[in-house]
């Protein structure tokens, strides 16, 4: 067989995958090639952290997919740094809403994202994912996500299930799990106007180490 002939039987092959297989396919062939572009990504947020921030610590972090905005006003982490208290000079809130993530295609733009969000997870910057339920249901599934019943008070919990506005998704064994909060009723949300058409769910990543800061912030987006 030409290789050109090959290079459209894997096309067409392509073009009748689900998103999952492709994702899958990809993974398969480009494992080796996306773990050093991980490995280069990982590098060079070190890189720009150590230029750019000097020695602020991230003390809460979220990272914003598909966004319905250009960009967050760097005051909106202002000021939730000013009600978590934090000395600005020493430390940082971060609201990154630069991930743009397609589950229907592994576009450029999506495998981007994805691993910058794989190599800030590793470095155990994102403590928290808003997102459209598509988005969340992958990461559920992929076992990115926590319970969100290890994050809230019981009673806080039940409160807001019973007001349906805990979000359930299943992991990659079927399991259905609470992982996050449904958010689109926030005035936080509707102020920034991040999501004015999808309706974003609000979860924590599963290696956070600012559990406080989660609780902080999920009533700091209610009470404005």
């Amino acid at each position: 067989m030409a290789i050109t002939d090959e290079i459209r039987e894997q096309q067409k092959k392509l073009a009748e995958m689900t998103w999952k297989e492709k994702w899958n396919y990809f993974w398969d062939y480009y494992k080796v090639h996306t773990l050093v572009a991980i490995a280069v990504v990982v590098l060079l947020i070190f890189f720009i952290k150590d230029i750019t921030t000097g020695n602020q610590d991230s003390v809460f972090q979220v990272a914003i997919v598909n966004s319905e905005v250009q960009s967050i006003e760097e005051t909106e982490a202002e000021k939730f740094g000013e009600y978590l208290g934090i000395d600005p000079k020493e430390e940082k809130v971060v609201f990154d809403n630069s991930y743009q993530i397609n589950v229907d295609s592994a576009d450029q733009m999506t495998v981007a994202s994805s691993q910058k969000m794989v190599a800030n997870a590793q470095l155990a910057l994102i403590d928290m994912i808003m997102a459209p339920e598509d988005v969340m249901d992958y990461y559920t599934y992929n076992s990115f996500l926590c319970d969100i019943r290890t994050i809230l008070p019981e009673a806080q919990f039940e409160k807001l299930d019973e007001a349906g506005r805990i979000f359930y998704s299943k992991t990659e064994e079927g399991k259905e799990i609470p992982v996050g909060i449904k958010v689109d009723d926030s005035s936080w949300v509707k102020k920034t106007g991040i999501y004015a058409v999808q309706k974003p769910i609000l979860a924590c990543v599963e290696n956070t180490m600012h559990s406080e800061n989660i609780l902080k912030f999920i009533d700091y987006i209610y009470q404005e």
